[in-house]
This record gives C-alpha cells, structure tokens and sequence, in this order.
C-alpha cells in the first residue's frame, strides 16, 4: 500500500491567514508578489513529484 498524497495548501487559505496575521501584527496590508506566492506554495509539490523528499523535508 503507498502512502497517502499530502494536502497541499492552497493560495485561498493562505491570503486569509496572513490577513489576519497582518491584523494582529501590523504590517502593510496585501500580497506584494503575487507570483511569488504562488511560486512559493508550489514549490513542495513540485519537489514531491520530482524529487525524493519525505514529507519533513516537504513541510520545511
């Protein structure tokens, strides 16, 4: 039996966390680099299927 495909997070629960975050913090409001979000968000999945990492390696 293989292991279960992470749940990977998607760009619309992480705009709403880091609005709150940005509430109860300060900072500017909004997302600077769009693309660099989604760059960033896609980068574990990427490496899941393309590389050898465990899912520690992943989160990281």
């Amino acid at each position: 039996m293989s292991p279960a495909a992470p749940v990977w997070i998607d760009r619309r629960a992480v705009v709403p966390i880091h609005a709150a975050q940005l509430a109860e913090h300060g900072g500017p409001s909004g997302i600077r680099d769009p693309a660099l979000l989604e760059s960033t968000l896609s980068a574990p999945e990427q490496l899941h299927h393309y590389g050898t990492p465990d899912l520690f390696e992943l989160a990281a």
